[in-house]
């Protein structure tokens, strides 16, 4: 799956246009749509950072499928358990 269907995808589960995308990003709705729409198939790492960002997610959250992001998440988890120790 593109980047731009994972972001869409995620802006439809949490019921969140593209216009509210762009106001948290603070990014130009050109920027955004093109990103969202396809055009743009590689943004910049930093733009890809500012939205992950505003959606709360890491950056493996957008680039793997969901099945991988789980996994990741749980990774991270037992890190930060054993950072505790």
């Amino acid at each position: 799956m593109e980047i731009s269907q994972r972001i869409n995808k995620i802006l439809e589960n949490r019921q969140m246009s593209i216009a509210e995308l762009q106001r948290k990003t603070g990014m130009k709705k050109s920027t955004i749509y093109d990103i969202t729409s396809g055009t743009n198939k590689n943004p910049r790492i930093n733009t890809i950072s500012q939205i992950c960002e505003s959606l709360n997610i890491s950056i493996d959250e957008l680039i793997y499928d969901n099945k991988n992001s789980k996994l990741i998440t749980k990774i991270k988890k037992l890190e930060e358990k054993d950072l505790e120790i």
